[in-house]
């Protein structure tokens, strides 16, 4: 077989199987929308009917009353160009549009193994359920869109750092506050790569404790400097979790394991490890019973997070030993300071499955390499250089 002739047949039969992907993503998208319509109960669907209502009936927008439904409204109305009334039209639209970017970020990335497609697919699931539909979080999906085009731009390293954090510093002053802390945990996470490089000491348990005593420091800043936003701080996630105690959510409730009604700030440091340990290896969900679809999304749920967790740690090897990629370096700092952020606020699997979907497009970069246009002839010449030494 000549070189022309493998070469044309290896494209097809690539351009063939992500064809099949394509339609198997379209397939489970649409799965996954009537699922949600039909049956989710109506607890999953508070927030779209607060938003919902706020665009039919809009309030003023100004700094002193804004919140994240709010803001929701209004960038919903702005973009309103088809005018949309009900949710499931949202959640249509919505659909239409992100699947389609969804399945164009992913013909970027070079996929090798054909378990990681679970993860694709489970991303499908997870973005279609409870992202892409009227609410907040779609707004947050897009904001990393954003970010993931600075990561693949042929800006400079430093540029594209300051860049993300200026993005996610004026998204947490906009639209949620947390993101002051993940913008700060960031920067924090860029400065221990920095620092940790070189050392001898590089492995993924020494760079979460350097970012946890990060944490630690930052929480006693505050504490001594504004201690009435410290103690909403630590007490955030006791606060919502209380008033659910007795309801369906409080099966997946991130509850503290150690007591601590004083806001004890070293007590607080042991349940929020703890609780970062717990969201990254949510092995309980595999304990709580209920419906049957109910306990098949947990198991989804709980593989779907190991496998973050295990690309998290698999990248964060790579960083140290100088193996990662430009890309996959910010992505690293980006996705941790996301986790610690989250770690102080999250207050269940359920909130923090949602809210980590919105990530999905910097998580592929802890997965996958990312495919540059002018790196494919030189791929496509090594494979066809081996086939023909192979063949003589």
């Amino acid at each position: 077989m000549n070189q022309g002739k493998y070469l044309k047949v290896r494209t097809s039969y690539s351009n063939f199987n992500f064809h099949i992907i394509s339609l198997v993503i379209i397939i489970i998208a649409i799965l996954s929308k009537i699922v949600r319509y039909a049956v989710l109960p109506d607890r999953f669907f508070i927030d779209q009917y607060r938003i919902l209502d706020l665009m039919h009936n809009p309030m003023p927008f100004t700094l002193q009353n804004s919140n994240s439904n709010l803001i929701s409204a209004f960038f919903s109305n702005t973009i309103n160009i088809f005018g949309l009334t009900s949710l499931l039209q949202w959640s249509v639209v919505f659909a239409l549009m992100f699947n389609v970017i969804f399945i164009i970020i992913l013909s970027k990335f070079k996929i090798t193994r054909i378990f990681d497609y679970f993860w694709v697919f489970a991303s499908v699931v997870l973005l279609n359920t409870f992202v892409f539909v009227l609410g907040k979080d779609v707004y947050q999906f897009t904001l990393f869109l954003f970010i993931y085009s600075i990561i693949k731009s042929n800006l400079s390293y430093n540029k594209k750092i300051l860049l993300c954090l200026c993005i996610l510093l004026c998204w947490g002053l906009i639209f949620r506050v947390y993101f002051i802390l993940i913008t700060a945990y960031m920067l924090a996470a860029c400065l221990v790569v920095a620092y940790l490089k070189k050392t001898k000491v590089k492995n993924a348990a020494i760079y979460l404790f350097f970012l946890a005593f990060v944490v630690f420091i930052s929480l006693l800043f505050i504490m001594l400097y504004a201690p009435d936003e410290y103690n909403v701080i630590v007490g955030m996630r006791n606060r919502l979790n209380y008033r659910r105690e007795d309801t369906l959510d409080a099966a997946t409730m991130i509850n503290d394991l150690v007591s601590n009604n004083s806001n004890n700030i070293f007590l607080y440091m042991i349940n929020y490890i703890i609780n970062l340990i717990r969201m990254m290896i949510p092995i309980e969900l595999l304990t709580i019973s209920g419906r049957i679809y109910f306990r098949g999304f947990y198991l989804i749920f709980f593989i779907y997070q190991i496998m973050i967790t295990t690309a998290f740690i698999k990248t964060v090897k790579r960083v140290f030993q100088n193996k990662s990629s430009e890309f996959q370096s910010i992505a690293l700092v980006i996705y941790t300071g996301f986790l610690l952020g989250s770690g102080l606020f999250e207050p269940d699997f359920g909130s923090w499955v949602r809210h980590q979907a919105t990530i999905w497009p910097i998580l592929m970069f802890l997965f996958f390499d990312y495919k540059k246009a002018e790196n494919a002839s030189i791929e496509q010449s090594t494979c066809t250089s081996k086939y023909l030494h192979t063949r003589t």
